[in-house]
């Protein structure tokens, strides 16, 4: 029985902690440690009106390190399937595909400009 507490209160906090939350919603708990996650999965949403081109595949050196997505503040571990986009010379990485079509509509929202 308390292995079974554990695991559903570990699962809770898992599901809490993704990014279901708004992206203008960031709040001062996305500056705190969270779990890595890894990104993509998800295939892309062609219906997005996107300022962003599409990026291309992943540059080597990016795989298996751990970014922080710009729209929800997680980090994700980078695989070859995470959603990406390259923006002025910039790599950014996802979650999933709803942070990343949320930051392709309007880039400069998430990039400080």
């Amino acid at each position: 029985m308390r292995s079974f507490l554990i695991v559903l209160t570990l699962s809770l906090f898992a599901f809490g902690t993704s990014c279901s939350k708004k992206a203008d919603e960031k709040s001062a708990s996305t500056k705190a440690e969270v779990p890595v996650v890894k990104g993509g999965g998800e295939a892309p949403d062609k219906s997005v009106d996107s300022a962003v081109p599409e990026a291309g595949p992943i540059p080597d050196e990016f795989l298996g390190s751990a970014q922080v997505d710009p729209v929800c503040g997680m980090k994700v571990e980078v695989s070859k399937d995470t959603a990406h986009s390259h923006v002025d010379g910039s790599y950014h990485f996802f979650c999933r595909q709803g942070c990343k079509n949320s930051f392709d509509r309007n880039p400069d929202k998430y990039l400080g400009k």
